[in-house]
């Protein structure tokens, strides 16, 4: 029984000395890490001007020495990356990767090569925000060892801006796979040019790469993309002509009627809805003998949305009533006389 006092009460006392002890060590780091902060913070104010006038090219050189100190580079990096996201001066964007190539490459080459996932990851976040190229061999070396996902996500970015033929490897190769989501964030970086020599060679992708790319493109809203569109409007894949149809709507520009005939007539309810909303972008003498047809469709959606683009058109009640009155198809009445009788 004694014994047994003497081992709880050894216990309790071990205890306690372990909380005390990681109680000491929480108000250490807090200290130390309050301390950094407070440095971090006095850097910024005190070198904030000379730093844009280093960056807008109105000095040559910094008037201050850097120490290379880790909360002075913490400081550096979220004074460029703050340049980075919000200016549009392409000369402050190159002094920025001018300035890091020559005095952080050695800095982010240690980070990559850390046992720690925090701080690796950190160097692959800040190659890309100030394009650092001299560094991208180093990152492609980091995909011959065992990469978590996110880090090989990071670095597939990187491929996108400095290599478009490895990158383009990589994704054919689908080492890892991404959301659709994720694609779309890679996708949406790169540059006209090398979306030319993606879609070269967009056969080979694997499917959920193929519909983020499209996505992607629609996302983008740029003219020059429905060419490409209209190619993928005519894949044996069913979900690449949806695709498709919906980026061409969000570009707004309109297409032909001719050439969404096929679509109207699919028996593919999605593609009608799409051909409707590609309608909805026509002038309305191009577009309502076809809606008066899609008005009276076996899917809601799709009589639906029909409905909606007849009534912004021109005349638009007038021709709803006209369908009440004359049309055969109770559905279609339905919904004529639902949006007549809405409000607003």
């Amino acid at each position: 029984m004694n014994e047994l006092i003497s081992f709880l009460l050894f216990l309790i006392v071990l205890l306690l000395l372990i909380f005390i002890l990681f109680f000491v060590y929480l108000l250490f780091y807090g200290k130390k890490r309050e301390q950094f902060e407070l440095n971090k913070d006095h850097y910024i104010k005190n070198n904030e001007l000379d730093w844009y006038l280093f960056l807008t090219g109105q000095e040559k050189q910094l008037n201050h020495k850097l120490t290379y100190e880790q909360y002075e580079v913490e400081a550096i990096e979220e004074m460029l990356i703050s340049y980075t996201r919000n200016a549009s001066d392409k000369n402050i964007l190159f002094n920025i990767q001018k300035f890091t190539s020559e005095n952080l490459l050695s800095f982010y080459r240690q980070q990559l090569k850390s046992s720690k996932w925090s701080i690796r990851m950190n160097a692959l976040y800040r190659i890309g925000d100030f394009k650092m190229k001299d560094l991208f061999e180093d990152c492609k070396k980091m995909l011959r060892k065992k990469v978590s996902k996110e880090e090989y996500f990071e670095i597939m970015i990187l491929c996108s801006y400095f290599d478009i033929s490895y990158f383009i490897e990589e994704l054919i190769a689908a080492k890892m796979v991404f959301s659709e989501y994720e694609y779309k964030k890679i996708f949406f970086g790169i540059s006209d040019q090398s979306e030319s020599e993606l879609e070269k060679q967009f056969e080979k992708l694997p499917l959920t790469t193929q519909l983020a790319y499209i996505d992607t493109l629609g996302l983008k809203r740029k003219a020059k993309s429905l060419v490409f569109l209209e190619k993928q409007r005519e894949s044996e894949q069913p979900e690449i002509r949806i695709r498709s149809l919906k980026a061409a709507y969000e570009i707004g520009i309109p297409i032909e009627v001719e050439k969404l005939e096929s679509f109207i007539a699919s028996p593919i309810w999605e593609e009608r809805l799409m051909s409707v909303r590609l309608l909805s972008i026509l002038p309305s003498e191009d577009s309502l003998a076809h809606l008066r047809t899609l008005i009276e469709d076996q899917n809601w959606w799709v009589r639906s949305k029909a409905a909606e683009v007849i009534r912004q058109g021109k005349n638009g009640k007038a021709v709803l009533k006209e369908i009440v009155q004359f049309s055969k198809d109770a559905y279609a009445v339905d919904i004529a006389n639902e949006l007549l009788n809405e409000k607003g």
